[in-house]
């Protein structure tokens, strides 16, 4: 997950997290996988990314006490005392892989087992849909299994985690401003899926 650090550019109001040079709020992102159907990495960004859009970190103050001591105060009312995190930006990740001579994304479980090699790409959100395939910023491309691959193959296979990613990151951005739009969705059987 190191493709989110950067340079701050993917959490935008990074700074807000920062209280002073002896605190800041960390933020975990604890991913449970409940059923294996392959293809678990590009899941997991995504999982990552809407989890970040959804958070929310109650604003405090530090009140200077005796002795270089901090008092943390928080307001009365957590419910709007609040902050979101501007996670818009986060990447998405695509796993090209390689069967056999063909390349394919989003394998299933049995497809995965029969991989020759796979490419693992994340790329960001391109600033607009005019964006030129060769302007998407590659955040990282890295080969995930020890099998052969045909540099020869390499272009092709970035050029179709770009074109995917471009679609993942309309379908996800949407979908996720849909839930949002919705207002407060946090009760039972609410799903990022669910239509």
């Amino acid at each position: 997950m190191e493709a989110y650090h950067g340079n701050g550019d993917v959490i935008s109001n990074m700074d807000k997290l920062i209280l002073s040079k002896q605190f800041m709020w960390k933020v975990y992102v604890d991913i449970v996988i409940q059923q294996y159907g392959g293809n678990i990495l590009d899941a997991i960004f995504i999982a990552v990314k809407a989890a970040l859009l959804d958070t929310r970190i109650t604003h405090l103050a530090l009140v200077a006490q005796d002795e270089g001591k901090f008092n943390i105060e928080c307001g009365e009312s957590t419910e709007t005392n609040f902050f979101r995190l501007e996670a818009a930006n986060a990447p998405l990740s695509i796993s090209v892989n390689q069967i056999g001579k063909s390349i394919a994304v989003d394998c299933t479980e049995v497809e995965e087992a029969l991989l020759r090699t796979s490419l693992w790409v994340v790329l960001d959100q391109p600033e607009n849909e005019r964006t030129a395939d060769d302007c998407v910023r590659l955040r990282v491309v890295k080969q995930m299994f020890a099998g052969g691959m045909d540099p020869r193959s390499i272009p092709a296979m970035l050029d179709l985690a770009v074109r995917c990613g471009r679609k993942l990151h309309a379908a996800v951005n949407a979908r996720l401003e849909e839930i949002r739009n919705e207002g407060d969705c946090n009760f039972p059987g609410k799903s990022f899926f669910v239509e």
